[in-house]
């Protein structure tokens, strides 16, 4: 937020997130897979998404880059944490007015393979997508809600993984850091 005749402070960093039940009923925006996954259409939304915050908020600094395309990897105006839990082996519903959907996986082990996450077609597609952006335009903002350990743990596992804690905490807790290993992989390739 920016120092302006509404906010007489000093620059405090904030930023909006709004509902994806919001973009869709007053920006019109829907959330299917191409919203995620589509070079052309990420740049497209992520500029109309700033230029319905500068509408509506400008005055207090929102939108500041509704006129630039940006190669903007993931949306940095929703929060949707799902990508490592579908590239852990998780069903995904990408859905127009909401964020995607996780469906637990019931996992009956709580065995990983770190290798196939990296191998799955989620990853693939989001690969796609920055090769695509890193090739047009020479760079890459944004970032991917990874989600937490704890939350894709529950993903993979569902109630289990409660009974997990105490029945076998042992091999809980290499589960967890093999999850752990894979969101690390994850976020250093795309801090590369």
């Amino acid at each position: 937020m920016q120092n302006t005749v509404f906010t007489n402070n000093p620059f405090l960093p904030a930023e909006i997130v709004l509902a994806p039940e919001w973009w869709f009923h007053n920006e019109g925006i829907t959330f299917d897979e191409d919203f995620f996954y589509h070079p052309t259409k990420r740049v497209e939304v992520e500029r109309q998404m700033e230029n319905a915050l500068y509408q509506r908020w400008g005055r207090f600094g929102l939108g500041a880059d509704r006129d630039k395309l940006l190669p903007i990897i993931g949306p940095v105006h929703l929060a949707a944490g799902f990508l490592v839990s579908e590239m852990l082996g998780c069903r995904v519903d990408y859905r127009q007015d909401a964020p995607p959907r996780v469906h637990c996986a019931d996992r009956p082990d709580l065995d990983i393979d770190a290798e196939k996450a990296f191998e799955s077609t989620a990853y693939k597609k989001f690969l796609g997508l920055v090769e695509s952006l890193q090739a047009k335009f020479g760079y890459l903002l944004g970032d991917v809600n990874w989600g937490g350990i704890l939350n894709i743990a529950l993903d993979l596992r569902g109630q289990a993984l409660f009974t997990d804690m105490y029945d076998r905490p042992d091999r809980l807790k290499r589960f967890l850091k093999h999850i752990a290993t894979v969101i690390e992989r994850f976020t250093q390739t795309i801090a590369k």
